[in-house]
């Protein structure tokens, strides 16, 4: 913690500087006040010798920015405790963090953070290390598995250590959050018994359900030995009679034998499987990926399971049968958890949505609405305020976040008329951007992947499926965009600085730069309050605000007035 930090500061420059000998001339208080000085920073470098005999010569992993926080967690956890064994000064901590940063990690402290070292902390400096090399929306992730994690074969222990990293990573969990993802991820039958025991994750802390649950997870654990030990001696036993002679009669062996076997005819007769039909005659016109799912004796793993294992449409649900009449909300409500999540987590993890403001949240980005026959969803888009039907999609070879990239790029040409672009209002032009930039963006993804697939590279085409272009290929697509002079590839690189001029201060050429993309981008409105921003501190515009580039023709009549040409 800081304060810890801070104490073993004061220790360093109390004892940083060796005390002075006594004198003949000083006087008895001098003298004595001078050797208690002395033996407590020889006692200091005693124990400071002990220590650093103990752990050796402490190394700190060095940092390369990679996307793992446990691995930046490590780094940032060795490099503080670092810090304080060898008695850093904390305003130069900052200065000996470039010893242990490599790759994009060190790119990023040369050119924002080094510049400041001598203003910047420590916990800034890693604070702006974890924007710059994660990507904007790591902790909506963390917190989406966070909501989905469950113990299934993890013990009590690694269950609740689990919870706590994520509690670490995302950093705003209450203990409310954490006890009811604990009580809603814990096996069932230790969730049972905890229920019986009269614990509820609203009124008990997360620390008071793990006890408990590791003392369940202990009788459990010792009933399931009790049983394997019985059933340990019955084989013996079996193995010992069999070598006495006694061994059981063949005949009746092959009769239980026969007996299982027409049972198991009999059951696939009666049902083919129990969680999962084909659809028979019905759809039969249909490919092999459109099933169905009977949702009233299906479990919800298996279900999710199935489901992600599938092409985007090819999902039907069966209503549950009318004996089962009690049923059918719970079923129902099964039914569209189960497609709803699996749908929006695919929508939401897709590739062209990078670069969508940092302000919408991505559990408020789409919604689903159901039919009234239930055989298809209507996708949402709250951010472009669109809509699409899923109903023309069953059955596709392509996936969700394919199909959504289509209908956004019909969207997209719709929109490039020169007349709608000239009527519509800024808030329209800037969700026109974004839909311009979603397009491009689709299409450098395509083609990284057919470059990848030409070269027989499957590794690297798996990673541009994922949604990661190689250094070499983006650098190579990025050079081919310059010469085209396209305007797409400059609207990303003007939405990139607008994210990163939050992290860190533009020199004078950076924020030339961006104001000339300002231009480009059409963000006309930005450059208008820039401009009286200057003019009400009384102080010159500069001329990027006032003069656009070149290519830039297209302006607004009421900005016009204002800009002084060449």
């Amino acid at each position: 913690s800081s304060d810890d930090y801070d104490s073993g500061d004061t220790e360093y420059s109390d004892f940083s500087i060796k005390p002075g000998s006594v004198h003949s001339s000083d006087s008895e208080g001098t003298k004595r006040r001078k050797r208690t000085k002395r033996r407590r920073w020889d006692a200091k470098q005693k124990a400071k010798k002990i220590e650093r005999r103990a752990l050796g010569d402490m190394k700190v992993k060095p940092y390369s920015g990679v996307r793992v926080f446990r691995v930046y967690e490590e780094f940032c956890r060795s490099f503080i405790e670092y810090c304080k064994l060898n008695y850093i000064a904390r305003k130069r901590c900052v200065y000996f963090m470039r010893k242990f940063l490599e790759g994009d990690a060190l790119e990023f402290y040369e050119t924002a953070i080094y510049p400041y070292r001598d203003i910047e902390t420590v916990e800034e400096a890693l604070k702006k290390i974890f924007r710059a090399c994660f990507p904007l929306d790591f902790i909506a992730q963390m917190r989406l598995r966070f909501e989905r994690f469950e113990q299934r074969d993890l013990s009590v222990q690694k269950f609740k250590a689990k919870l706590d990293e994520f509690a670490r990573c995302i950093g705003n969990l209450t203990e409310v959050q954490m006890a009811s993802r604990f009580w809603f991820g814990a096996r069932i039958e230790i969730r049972r018994q905890l229920q019986l025991d009269r614990f509820s994750p609203e009124r008990d802390t997360l620390d008071t359900l793990a006890e408990h649950a590791e003392v369940v997870e202990l009788t459990l654990s010792a009933e399931r030995n009790v049983l394997r030990q019985d059933l340990d001696y019955k084989i013996r036993e079996k193995s010992e009679s069999r070598r006495r002679g006694h061994s059981p009669s063949r005949k009746s062996k092959d009769l239980r034998r026969e007996d299982r076997r027409e049972k198991r005819d009999e059951h696939r007769s009666e049902r083919p499987s129990p969680h999962v039909r084909n659809s028979g005659r019905e759809n039969s016109h249909r490919t092999i990926g459109a099933m169905r799912f009977d949702t009233s004796d299906a479990a919800v793993d298996e279900l999710i399971t199935a489901v992600d294992s599938m092409r985007f449409g090819s999902v039907r649900f069966e209503e549950p049968a009318e004996s089962h009449s009690d049923r059918t909300l719970e079923a129902a409500r099964l039914r569209a958890r189960i497609y709803d999540s699996w749908l929006l987590s695919s929508l939401v993890g897709g590739i062209p949505y990078s670069f969508d403001p940092v302000s919408t949240l991505r559990y408020e980005r789409f919604t689903l609405e159901v039919s009234e026959q239930r055989d298809h969803w209507t996708v949402r888009d709250t951010l472009t305020k669109q809509s699409f039907d899923t109903g023309t999609t069953f059955d596709s070879s392509e996936s969700v976040v394919e199909w959504l990239e289509s209908c956004k790029l019909q969207e997209c040409r719709w929109r490039e008329g020169a007349e709608r672009m000239a009527t519509m209002e800024f808030e329209e032009r800037l969700v026109w951007i974004f839909a311009r930039v979603d397009a491009w963006r689709s299409h450098v993804f395509a083609e990284a992947l057919e470059y990848e697939q030409n070269r027989g590279s499957a590794g690297h085409a798996q990673a541009v499926r994922m949604g990661h272009i190689p250094d070499r290929f983006e650098a190579r697509v990025k050079v081919r965009l310059r010469e085209k002079n396209a305007a797409p590839y400059r609207r990303i690189k003007y939405l990139s600085q607008q994210r990163q001029k939050a992290h860190w201060r533009c020199s004078e050429a950076e924020a030339r730069e961006l104001d000339e993309n300002r231009w480009r981008a059409g963000d006309f409105d930005r450059i208008a309050d820039m401009q009286c921003l200057y003019l009400r501190a009384g102080v010159s515009v500069p001329s990027s605000l006032l003069r656009p580039p070149v290519e830039v023709t297209d302006i607004p009549d009421w900005l016009r007035g204002g800009w002084k040409g060449p």
